[in-house]
C-alpha cells in the first residue's frame, strides 16, 4: 500500500518546505460495550494506522526537501471526555 502510494506521489522532494498533515479522526456514538470488534478496528485504522502509513509514504519527500515536517492533529474529546460515549476507544487510537 505504501509503495503504491509513493509511486503515485512521486519521489522528487522539490524545493522549499515539505509538510504532511495527519488530520483524521472519528469514533462511534454509542456505549463502549456495544462497539463491535470490526468498529474498533476501523477506529484504530482511521485514527492511528492512517497517520503511520501517511508518514511512511511521505518520508522520502520530506527527507529530500531537507526541511520536512509532520503535523499530527488530535481531538480535545480525549482530554475533556464524554461520560456516555466510548472515548476510551478514540483516545487509545489517538495515543492519549
Amino acid at each position: 500500500m505504501v509503495a503504491a502510494g509513493r509511486e503515485r506521489l512521486g519521489t522528487d522532494g522539490g524545493s522549499g518546505r515539505a509538510v504532511a498533515v495527519n488530520n483524521v479522526g472519528f469514533f462511534f456514538l454509542k456505549p463502549a460495550v456495544n462497539v463491535t470488534p470490526e468498529e474498533l478496528s476501523s477506529v484504530m485504522a482511521g485514527n492511528l494506522e492512517s497517520c503511520f502509513h501517511l508518514s511512511q509514504l511521505v518520508h522520502p519527500l520530506l527527507k529530500a526537501s531537507g526541511k520536512g515536517n509532520i503535523v499530527n492533529i488530535s481531538g480535545i474529546s480525549t482530554v475533556t471526555g464524554f461520560p456516555t460515549l466510548p472515548i476510551c476507544v478514540f483516545s487509545t487510537a489517538k495515543g492519549n
